[in-house]
């Protein structure tokens, strides 16, 4: 008689279930943690109430068991009393003890949890303080560019030349230059005469320091300052001075006022 097909068997189930004991033991060891989700205010309050609920019991529970301690030591010392009231206090005295320890764990767990959700909070807080720095930068670096945008000015690979620009509009005339940044500036004191644009005065306030071997005159000419335009075109020209000029819109304002929220487009 033989049992070599009969230990065949038993060594391959013996196989398959260590098989099955190291892939159920392997397998959390896969499982990814996942992490909680933020808790609002509200649940964070609740959660604090817990604590203190769960810490009102831990007291509640010493003092019954306090008691019950109490009275199981005076009933010891008096008058001897029955086995099973005894093993009733003892197992009150052991349900209470497990309460106040699982009240414990409650409290410590609720302890750590807070703590979690105040360290997010911190983080969620300091990277909204980044976004809104970010966001003040884009919006300054938007404002100048919309400044910039506000003047064509190409500057050819032949003009050596800075701009003077000249502004003509139906409440005078104003001189300015181009800032470090590109940004229209307006000079001090090159306002003309308010409603009639006199740009022979302005240019004249500003030509000491602007004179026609460094600088041009780019005028920017509101609606119905054409002939305004010709006049002092015509002047500045016979004076030496380069002249350019472009049409504006002032539906957004003037060249050397701040922009609009869409910007105006020369």
């Amino acid at each position: 008689m033989s049992f070599f097909s009969f230990q065949d068997i038993v060594a391959a189930t013996l196989g398959i279930m260590i098989l099955v004991a190291l892939l159920m033991a392997l397998d959390p060891l896969s499982m990814e943690p996942v992490e909680p989700a933020p808790r609002s205010p509200e649940q964070q309050s609740a959660d604090l109430k817990k604590i203190e609920e769960a810490r009102q019991a831990v007291e509640s529970a010493k003092s019954q068991l306090h008691e019950a301690q109490t009275q199981l030591a005076k009933a010891n010392e008096g008058e001897p009393i029955e086995a099973e009231e005894v093993e009733r206090v003892e197992r009150l005295a052991d349900d209470l003890r497990r309460g106040a320890q699982a009240a414990q764990e409650v409290e410590q767990e609720e302890k750590r949890n807070l703590a979690t959700l105040s360290e997010r909070l911190e983080e969620s807080t300091e990277k909204l303080e980044q976004m809104m720095r970010a966001t003040a930068t884009l919006e300054a670096e938007f404002a100048l560019s919309a400044k910039r945008a506000r003047v064509q000015y190409r500057p050819g690979e032949k003009q050596e030349k800075q701009p003077l620009l000249v502004e003509l509009s139906a409440t005078g005339a104003t001189c300015g230059h181009l800032s470090v940044d590109g940004v229209p500036e307006p000079l001090g004191g090159s306002a003309g005469s308010v409603g009639a644009p006199n740009a022979n005065a302005a240019i004249t306030a500003a030509s000491p320091s602007h004179g026609a071997s460094d600088w041009y005159l780019l005028f920017v000419l509101h609606p119905g300052q054409e002939e305004a335009f010709q006049q002092a075109m015509q002047e500045w020209y016979s004076r030496g001075y380069d002249v350019g000029w472009q049409l504006w819109d002032p539906a957004n304002g003037g060249l050397f006022e701040e922009p609009g929220i869409e910007g105006a487009t020369p």
